[in-house]
């Protein structure tokens, strides 16, 4: 897997989106990044960190985010100051590209009769 600079992995997902245009999927995932916290702690504590440990209001993770396309992986790194700028060229990119969307396809489904409560009674 790559790990590329936030405006190459910009470029290269749009690439990605043109060769899936026609046919193909891409996935993006988004997470917290806390390698970098959890071996930090690893070290000062000796062991692995619990849950509570990471989750520190004064430490301020990176988001990494991935992108798969067939056999192509390619991952960067958004640092918590650079957020608000990588959003917005990401959705300006992700906007671009909103018309290679499938609809979603609806299944048929059998009317319902309605039974009312008189016709039930006439029946008896």
């Amino acid at each position: 897997m790559k790990e590329l600079d936030n405006d190459v992995f910009l470029v290269a997902l749009g690439k990605q989106f043109e060769k899936t245009k026609t046919k193909g999927t891409v996935y993006i995932t988004m997470k917290r990044f806390a390698f970098e916290k959890k071996r930090q702690l690893k070290r000062e504590l000796g062991n692995m960190p619990t849950e509570d440990e990471l989750s520190n209001p004064d430490f301020d993770y990176p988001c990494l985010i991935r992108a798969v396309c067939g056999n192509e992986k390619m991952s960067t790194k958004v640092l918590p100051e650079n957020t608000d700028k990588f959003l917005e060229k990401y959705a300006i990119i992700t906007r671009a590209h909103m018309d290679s969307l499938k609809k979603k396809e609806k299944t048929k489904k059998a009317k319902k009769v309605k039974i009312d409560a008189s016709s039930l009674q006439t029946a008896n």
